[in-house]
């Protein structure tokens, strides 16, 4: 199925049955290194959490998100 149809098709509880599907909390250490991101980003906190989380983790985004699929720091596609 292509990406963009993902959202159009699956509710957040749909998606959270896959197994590869994980609920990372949000430690102090997270909130710490959404912070001091390598190279200037964006002024989201959002999404200076969420990339930090994808770093810490090392994993892939899924995105359209110009901005984070823009950013050297974090593998993202789309």
């Amino acid at each position: 199925m292509p990406v963009n149809d993902i959202s159009a098709r699956y509710s957040y509880l749909d998606l959270m049955e896959y197994e590869s599907t994980e609920v990372i909390a949000l430690s102090p250490l997270l909130s710490y290194r959404s912070t001091v991101l390598p190279q200037a980003f964006n002024n989201d906190p959002a999404d200076q959490i969420i990339v930090a989380t994808a770093r810490e983790e090392n994993a892939t985004m899924l995105t359209k998100d110009g901005k984070i699929l823009a950013y050297e720091n974090v593998r993202s596609l789309w």
